[in-house]
């Protein structure tokens, strides 16, 4: 289940416009270049590493904060079948593409 929770005050235009560049299409080559070449060749820390890491500490009642395209979301391994799941991200596209994109089980609350 994903939660949507109001925002409350609108972000300034800046923010909106930084939020605005991840939209579709850099959010259709996100994963290869930051989980592909950033986090392997800049970071040292490949991909499969990570989702490990971040499997040790996803729960059941989970808060995603800058979720991208949902990669991780996608990949990890709940601890409950039925997991709250709360995502939080500036990017439009981000939250509207990793809620539609993998299998959520999406209602307001």
């Amino acid at each position: 289940m994903i939660t949507h929770i109001d925002q409350g005050a609108a972000p300034s235009a800046d923010v909106r416009a930084r939020a605005a560049f991840f939209g579709r299409p850099v959010l259709a080559i996100y994963d290869a270049l930051v989980l592909g070449l950033s986090c392997r060749f800049v970071w040292k820390c490949p991909a499969p590493s990570l989702l490990d890491w971040y499997n040790g500490h996803v729960s059941a009642n989970h808060l995603d904060v800058g979720v991208g395209t949902g990669y991780f979301l996608d990949r990890c391994h709940f601890p409950s079948a039925t997991p709250r799941i709360v995502l939080a991200d500036l990017s439009e596209s981000s939250l509207a593409g990793s809620e539609t994109a993998h299998s959520f089980d999406s209602s307001e609350g």
